[in-house]
């Protein structure tokens, strides 16, 4: 091995600094993109602009106005369960790569394989739990606004493109969509 190893420089840190300067930059125009959606959004429904950019209020407020409350007291309780599952996996892994590694041990396939299946699993349950939610309240936002399913679908995976679309869009705030029995 050569001696002056560590001084020899091939450019890779620079490179690897400038796309994580670039993606932290583009990360912040998209949230800033969508706090000013979401406030012109909230302007358009008859509402103070402040209450859309509110984290956990503003979705309160959309979920009051176009749905009710119950979806969202279960939305937070599926992200709460989410979060909660997700660091615990995440914790037991860490932990378990740091004691196989500190006693050096082979890791027990048998027991450990099947646990983070059904933990991934799990936690993929709440993942999907929470997307459903998100998709019909944005299905009842689009149908506010007179749009269709295909842009609620939009809304709910492509949101920094679609959101600003029905912000500064023609598109008119029609009132919320009546309740219907399958809530």
């Amino acid at each position: 091995m050569n001696p002056y190893f560590y001084h020899s420089f091939d450019g890779m840190p620079v490179l690897m600094m400038a796309v994580n300067m670039l993606s932290m930059l583009v990360s912040m125009g998209l949230t800033a993109l969508l706090f000013i959606s979401r406030w012109f959004l909230f302007k358009k429904m008859g509402m103070p602009g402040w209450k859309g950019i509110i984290p956990f209020y503003s979705d309160y407020v959309l979920f009051r106005t176009l749905w009710n409350v119950k979806a969202f007291w279960a939305y937070i309780i599926g992200m709460i369960v989410f979060i909660v599952l997700y660091t615990f996996s995440m914790v037991v892994w860490i932990t378990g790569v740091i004691y196989l590694s500190t006693t050096g041990m082979e890791p027990n396939a048998g027991i450990l394989i099947p646990f983070f299946v059904f933990l991934g699993v799990i936690v993929v349950a709440f993942m999907v739990y929470e997307l459903i939610i998100v998709f019909k309240l944005y299905r009842r936002l689009a149908s506010a606004f007179g749009k269709s399913t295909g842009f609620a679908a939009g809304l709910t995976f492509l949101t920094p493109v679609f959101f600003p679309i029905l912000a500064f869009g023609k598109a008119q705030y029609r009132g919320a969509p009546p309740q219907q029995n399958n809530k």
